[in-house]
């Protein structure tokens, strides 16, 4: 077991785990996912900014590409200029249930 049955551990192999099967789909009907860290707390409504071409996630400036110990890492995956890459984390973000199909098996590669 990838997670020693806590998922978080393992959150791109979950993931990509979970989008494979068609059970998830009816657990969730709806077009976009809100990802997030178990103890976020939403304190008012939070609005759906993204569309099927545009996720959105949260601001995080420390994990700019721009410093040259995180560009090597972006260069390593990334083959266009390291400071276009946003400095943005796995959690909170907002994206289509297509684009999370289609970022998880690269996610789960990338990261792992």
């Amino acid at each position: 077991d990838q997670t020693r049955g806590f998922q978080v551990i393992n959150r791109p192999w979950t993931i990509a785990q979970m989008v494979k099967t068609d059970a998830w789909r009816a657990m969730v009907p709806e077009d976009y996912v809100y990802i997030a860290e178990t103890d976020h707390i939403l304190l008012r409504d939070l609005p759906n900014r993204a569309t099927p071409a545009l996720n959105v996630a949260f601001f995080f400036p420390y994990m700019s590409a721009a410093p040259e110990r995180q560009a090597a890492v972006v260069r390593r995956y990334y083959q266009g200029d390291h400071r276009d890459v946003q400095p943005v984390g796995p959690s909170p973000a907002i994206m289509h249930v297509d684009t999370l199909k289609r970022l998880a098996p690269l996610w789960l590669r990338v990261l792992v």
